[in-house]
């Protein structure tokens, strides 16, 4: 079985992909070369309510608030060594949203 793939929201002013399964710690290594700037991510996906999801987005720089994310995960843990919490989405779900807003789709 695949191990789920994410989008964790502003890790240093971007939005990193990374593979991590919900609730087990992982770590994520990008050098410069790749980044732009060095990041290394300790931490863990959780599944969150959507109001403590929306209160991470929200005092998160750099996200649309308007996401409309119907499976709310964060981030928690270190990024270069600082604690933090991030909005995270699933590909799968980061996907859909895509295709419905990109695409019209029709039932």
């Amino acid at each position: 079985m695949p191990i789920p793939t994410f989008i964790i929201y502003n890790v240093q002013g971007i939005s990193i992909i990374v593979d991590a399964e919900v609730g087990r710690p992982f770590e994520f290594y990008c050098p410069i070369e790749e980044c732009g700037q060095e990041i290394k991510m300790q931490g863990v996906i959780i599944k969150t309510s959507m109001e403590e999801f929306k209160r991470i987005l929200n005092v998160t720089p750099k996200v649309f608030s308007e996401l409309e994310i119907s499976s709310p995960f964060i981030f928690k843990g270190k990024i270069n060594g600082k604690g933090t919490k991030l909005p995270a989405e699933s590909i799968e779900n980061f996907t859909k949203r895509f295709m419905k807003e990109v695409f019209v789709i029709t039932k």
